[in-house]
């Protein structure tokens, strides 16, 4: 398994991108990609496989990720929510928003992890062309000559832009003061750690939150906090979504059975490895193998 440690998840996707066997999906799932939010809009989710990426063109709205604290997205910030994360929307009384957005489908799950729980992008303007022509061509029939091409085109120069306004902000005032989170060396040791023993789930088993909290010499107790609050979710969620997710690619890439399979991720109970990977991705190894 290789890993992204350095990568921000703009880098991570340009660099999935890049790859013309890379298949994606950019969809607007038959709301209007741009549309006026009615008076008392709230929505709590959790994006089973979708990121969810929203930019709203006048006004703001009030957004909690991953059981974090509640922050204003404003006008022309572009706010993206990774896949798997729990999300809470809503539009506090009195106020107005005109937005847009759309949903980012990966065929096959991504060969490394987001590194941040989300990722919001202030003062955002110049990606608004790329923004608004991807939801645009989202609209479109799939037969639309070049649909497809143009599609993955604009979230490159998407994607690149929002590494340039990262690389050339200055932080803000007060930015990053809050509650701690696991830091980058910290981030890269997880990355690092799980990468060694993917490879030896069959002889060592798949490792737990008590592996990754002594690996960077934490109490689990201040672990879990912290991780909970980098990744959007709790530790033992994460290992198992990347349990199931390189397994699913294992499946995908190899030949081997369904059991041969669950055995190198260290499962010795094939029915826990169907259930658990049905819960993660919403398909039995069986059904995905033949689905493609």
């Amino acid at each position: 398994m290789k890993s992204q440690p350095s990568l921000t998840p703009a880098g991570q996707w340009t660099r999935a991108l890049e790859d013309p066997a890379f298949a994606f999906e950019a969809a607007i799932h038959g709301a209007p990609g741009r549309l006026r939010i009615p008076p008392g809009w709230e929505v709590s989710r959790t994006l089973p496989r979708e990121h969810l990426l929203h930019f709203p063109l006048e006004g703001s709205f009030l957004a909690r990720i991953g059981g974090g604290r509640e922050f204003r997205v404003e006008k022309e910030s572009l706010l993206w929510v990774p896949a798997g994360t729990a999300l809470h929307f809503r539009l506090p009384p009195g106020e107005k928003l005109f937005s847009t957005r759309f949903r980012l489908i990966p065929r096959r799950p991504l060969p490394w992890p987001l590194a941040e729980p989300y990722v919001c992008v202030p003062d955002a303007a110049r990606c608004r062309p790329w923004f608004e022509g991807i939801v645009a061509e989202a609209g479109l029939e799939r037969g639309e000559p070049f649909h497809a091409s143009r599609l993955r085109a604009m979230l490159i120069c998407l994607f690149t832009e929002m590494e340039r306004i990262a690389a050339t902000r200055a932080p803000a005032a007060g930015e990053g003061v809050g509650l701690p989170r696991l830091n980058r060396s910290q981030r890269e040791a997880v990355a690092h750690f799980m990468a060694e023993r993917a490879s030896r789930a069959r002889e060592q088993g798949w490792p737990t939150p008590a592996d990754l909290a002594r690996h960077l010499r934490l109490s689990p107790d201040y672990f879990t906090r912290l991780f909970t609050r980098t990744y959007g979710r709790p530790p033992r969620r994460w290992l198992l979504e990347e349990r199931i997710h390189l397994a699913a690619l294992r499946l995908e890439e190899s030949r081997l059975n369904i059991t041969e399979v669950a055995g190198e991720f260290g499962y010795e109970n094939g029915f826990l490895f169907s259930r658990q990977f049905k819960a993660v991705l919403g398909r039995s190894p069986s059904r995905f193998r033949r689905e493609g």
